[in-house]
C-alpha cells in the first residue's frame, strides 16, 4: 500500500495496435497523445478524490512515457482511471488504456500525537472506589487517518495526579491495563480500579508528547458507608 502523504507515481508507456513503444527513440514523437486524462475514484463510495490528490502528469516523449504523480492522503481503496486523447484529426472521445482502473490502497501514516484523541469510555468521568475506569486512546496520523493499534509498536504511558487545597500535583499508584484490539481498531484502552477518592487529573504521554486535549479530570467519589471501617 501507498502511505498517506507520500508522492505516488504511476508511468504509461505509448503503445501501438501491435504492441510497440511510440516515442522519439523510435521516430514517431509525433503519434503521442494530444492529452492525457486522470482521475482517482474510491472503491467503494464511488466519490471522485482526484482534485484532493493533486495530481500532475509528466510527458516524457524521447522514451515515450507519461509520468502521473499525486499525493493521496485519506486512507482507503481507490482506483486510477487513465484514458488518452488521440492526437488531433485521429478522433476526440477519450479512450481507457488497457488494465484502467488500477486499483490500489492508501494506508495511514505514522502515529502523530497533535492530531490523536482521547475521551473517557462512555463519557463517564465520576466513579467509585474499587469499581472499573476506562479512558480510550484514538490513534491518528496526521491526516487524522484511523492508525490500527495491533501495527504500532509503541507504549503509551499514563500519569494520575491527585489535586490537594495547596494546588500541588502528587503522583499516586494504581493499577492500570493497556487495553488493545487483535482486530484492525485504532482505539486504545486504559483500564485503572481507583481506591483514593479526591479530584485527579490523568495526562497520557504518546511518543514523548502529551496527547493533544489533556489532562483529563476525573472525579473518585467516596463508595457506600462501611459499618465496619467507621471510626470514633
Amino acid at each position: 500500500g501507498i502511505v498517506a502523504g507520500k508522492r505516488a507515481v504511476f508511468t504509461v508507456l505509448q503503445m501501438d495496435s501491435y504492441g510497440n513503444n511510440v516515442s522519439l527513440a523510435t521516430g514517431q514523437g509525433d503519434l503521442a497523445m494530444a492529452k492525457l486524462v486522470v482521475s482517482v475514484i474510491d472503491a467503494q463510495d464511488r466519490i471522485d478524490y482526484t482534485a484532493d490528490m493533486n495530481v500532475t502528469i509528466v510527458s516524457q516523449q524521447l522514451d515515450g512515457l507519461y509520468w502521473i504523480y499525486f499525493n493521496p492522503t485519506k486512507v482507503g481503496r481507490f482506483l486510477l482511471f487513465v484514458a488518452g486523447f488521440p492526437r488531433e484529426g485521429a478522433g476526440s472521445l477519450a479512450q481507457m488504456i488497457m488494465g484502467s482502473p488500477f486499483s490500489f490502497t492508501v494506508v495511514p501514516a505514522a502515529i502523530s500525537p497533535a492530531y490523536s484523541e482521547g475521551m473517557w469510555w462512555n463519557n463517564t468521568n465520576v466513579f467509585q472506589p474499587a469499581t472499573d475506569a476506562k479512558f480510550i486512546l484514538m490513534l491518528r496520523d496526521r491526516f487524522r487517518n484511523a492508525v490500527p493499534v495491533y501495527k504500532q509498536d509503541f507504549n503509551p504511558v499514563a500519569h494520575f495526579f491527585r489535586r490537594v487545597k495547596t494546588n500541588m500535583m502528587e503522583a499516586f499508584n494504581t493499577s492500570i491495563k493497556v487495553e488493545s484490539d487483535s482486530n484492525p481498531s485504532s482505539q486504545q484502552a486504559f483500564l485503572f480500579t481507583p481506591t483514593l477518592s479526591g479530584e485527579f487529573e490523568l495526562t497520557i504521554y504518546l511518543l514523548n508528547a502529551t496527547l493533544v486535549g489533556g489532562p483529563f479530570n476525573f472525579n473518585v467519589v467516596p463508595g457506600p458507608i462501611s459499618i465496619k471501617n467507621c471510626t470514633g
